[in-house]
């Protein structure tokens, strides 16, 4: 929350997954973006272009960047809560025994919330990124099913959702290590040099999915990562 706070301050810009974040000797940040290519595309720098060009406007530019920094720690002061709330991104019991291997089960997952609320903390919920899988809408139905009713809505700081996607040249790098994996086998395509689900798929699960958490919260306690398709549900595959 703090970079992802820096971020947005430095550049006027909200930030996202992934982040990337320059910080000077003391750990301040001073400039940021989201994602870099590792060469030039997309009217984005190289990564490595990126790190010779901050490397020298940060040898010749410190003294702005330290005046800079300071203010930056003041307004992060001011806009920071005092506690961060605690996060956690639940996952169906088959798709966390798949892809999320050694993780600790739903059920354990859902009982040390409720031990934090217990203790006084506000607990964030990030859905993100949602899986594809057959019957979806049941399985995703079931997984809200069994957190929303244990845990007290009125302790919630936040729910967040989001579609699967990963940049382009990340993406390459992981299908080449692991080519059997499941996850990359369902229906993808390339937008904007993000890989995610084709359009309509990733609608389904949006539209789905928030329909079903705001049965649950009040509006103002939930954040899509992306816009959420508007007009009448359909949930039917197309080619």
């Amino acid at each position: 929350q703090i970079y992802q706070t820096a971020h947005q301050v430095l550049t006027q810009r909200a930030g996202g997954w992934p982040l990337t974040m320059f910080l000077a000797p003391d750990q301040t940040p001073f400039f940021g973006g989201t994602y870099f290519p590792k060469t030039a595309r997309y009217n984005l720098p190289g990564f490595g272009e990126l790190l010779q060009r901050v490397a020298q406007v940060y040898r010749e530019q410190g003294e702005a960047i330290a005046a800079q920094n300071k203010e930056l720690v003041t307004v992060l002061g001011r806009t920071l809560p005092p506690a961060v709330p605690p996060s956690t991104s639940p996952s169906r019991g088959p798709i966390a025994a798949a892809l999320e291997h050694n993780t600790p089960k739903i059920e354990r997952r859902i009982e040390a919330m409720l031990q934090l609320q217990k203790a006084g903390w506000q607990i964030g919920l990030r859905f993100d990124p949602l899986i594809y899988e057959e019957n979806f809408q049941e399985n995703y139905q079931q997984l809200f099913d069994s957190i929303f009713s244990e845990l007290d809505i009125s302790w919630l700081h936040s729910v967040s959702l989001g579609n699967f996607r990963l940049p382009r040249d990340f993406f390459k790098s992981m299908l080449r290590l692991y080519p059997e994996e499941r996850l990359f086998t369902s229906p993808l395509e390339e937008k904007a040099g993000m890989i995610s689900y084709k359009q309509n798929l990733s609608d389904q699960l949006l539209q789905f999915c928030s329909h079903a958490i705001l049965s649950y919260i009040p509006e103002h306690l939930f954040f899509p990562c992306e816009p959420i398709p508007s007009g009448p549900t359909k949930f039917e595959l197309t080619a």
